[in-house]
């Protein structure tokens, strides 16, 4: 323990005996990690941007409506699987004299609720006492924001005008009873994002199927964005990969800074019975103290969030400490520290 304080004392005093060059490195590892950061930061979104999304848009080509209630059940079915969608429904905006956005599809977390209304919060007092039945205020933070974005709603859940409820009445729960206008199952229709699941992988075919032999025509159109997210993600790549190979040479250049001029001392501490491993474990305090700051400085700049950008921030300084480790290994074991001190 006495002798592992002895390293400990003197790692920190090499910090403040060679200042000029741990504030150097620091400085080059935290523009590092910042651009790698953001370039990692980057390549997540990409990933999460990469599409082949189908668009669908229905077109009436006859005026027999008698399959329309047949349509929006196997509509109602399949959004409960794995489909999301919205509309302005003008029965439920006359019946209570809101305006009422009905959100369709289970937005909402660890929740088999398949349907929850946006109103502007002016008006949630009108649907109090009403065949509502009991009305429950959805915090935000429980709806999926990956869902929302499907629909380009995501920036509801920062509108402070407005809230999402949900109920425990029947009446509203399934499409079929607010009486959907032509142009309403048009809209939801066109605004429908449906996701294939593992239990759901055939959602696209019932979509289309239930439009089949009906009055209304589904036109479908596809888009992929995969060729650019992929150029995008490789030129990340190579990014990060050149950045990496400039703070390694930064470490050898800055260490092997170092090892020469405390050569002689790591000399003197062999005599005096201490080991590779001793002055290995003292050149880990000095690295320890770098990647520590950098750390908590990029922690700081993340407000210290749990996300992403903090896992990103892990990696990079495990790396850097393995990098950092390599080098000092790999001169310790290079160079003959058992000569004499003659010359010297």
């Amino acid at each position: 323990n006495e002798m592992f304080l002895d390293i400990l004392k003197l790692g920190i005093k090499d910090i403040f005996k060679y200042k000029r060059e741990f504030l150097i490195l620091e400085l080059v590892i935290m523009i590092i990690t910042l651009i790698s950061i953001s370039s990692f930061g980057s390549m997540i979104s990409a990933f999460e941007s990469e599409k082949f999304e189908t668009y669908y848009s229905a077109v009436p080509i006859s005026y027999d409506q008698k399959e329309k209630d047949s349509i929006i059940n196997r509509l109602d079915s399949i959004f409960k699987k794995g489909g999301y969608t919205y509309f302005y429904s003008n029965y439920v905006n006359t019946k209570f004299d809101v305006e009422v956005l009905v959100l369709v599809g289970k937005y909402e977390d660890r929740s088999e609720n398949n349907i929850i209304w946006c109103v502007h919060k002016e008006d949630l007092r009108k649907l109090k006492n009403s065949s509502l039945g009991k009305i429950e205020i959805i915090n935000s933070r429980k709806i999926n924001e990956k869902k929302m974005e499907l629909i380009g709603m995501e920036n509801l859940l920062k509108d402070k005008s407005v809230q999402l409820i949900k109920f425990e009445g029947e009446e509203f729960k399934n499409l079929v009873n607010y009486q959907i206008a032509d142009i309403e199952l048009i809209a939801l229709s066109k605004d429908a994002k449906l996701v294939d699941g593992i239990d759901n992988n055939d959602v696209h075919k019932e979509f289309e199927k239930a439009f089949e032999n009906t009055f209304l025509h589904l036109q479908k159109d596809k888009f992929s964005n995969i060729e650019e997210i992929s150029f995008v993600k490789r030129f990340m790549s190579v990014y990060i990969i050149v950045s990496i190979m400039v703070v390694a040479l930064g470490i050898v250049i800055v260490t092997k800074h170092i090892y020469a001029k405390l050569h002689r001392e790591y000399i003197i501490h062999l005599i005096c019975g201490a080991t590779k491993l001793n002055i290995f474990i003292r050149n880990s305090i000095f690295l320890m103290f770098l990647i520590g700051i950098n750390f908590l400085f990029m922690g700081y700049l993340n407000a210290f969030h749990i996300d992403a950008l903090f896992i990103i921030n892990i990696f990079i300084s495990l790396v850097f400490i393995i990098i950092f480790e390599l080098i000092t290994l790999r001169i310790l074991i290079k160079e003959d520290l058992s000569i004499k001190l003659e010359g010297e």
